[in-house]
């Protein structure tokens, strides 16, 4: 048996990370009239359920670049410690 020169490493990952722009554009596909929301999503490698996530979100206004811009970010580790925090000072919680 010959030994292959790129073995698989279980790290890699097959998961595509789609840009706000991608995803847009693939949601607008399945606004045309007649369009098969599994067959889009099946033609670019999405599941069809990510896609309907994606045409809400359209509908949202949230795969826009101005949304992209605008979105807030946080610290949730942060906010998951203080909250912890604050129940151990208060005492109910125990």
């Amino acid at each position: 048996m010959e030994a292959t020169s790129d073995p698989v490493s279980p790290t890699t990952s097959k998961r595509r990370y789609r840009t706000i722009a991608e995803r847009r554009s693939i949601a607008e596909e399945t606004l045309a009239p007649g369009a098969s929301v599994s067959k889009i999503a099946r033609a670019h490698g999405v599941n069809a359920n990510q896609l309907f996530g994606w045409r809400k979100m359209y509908h949202e206004g949230l795969l826009s670049n101005a949304s992209a811009r605008r979105r807030p970010q946080t610290n949730i580790r942060r906010e998951v410690i203080v909250v912890k925090q604050t129940r151990l000072r208060c005492g109910c919680c125990q």
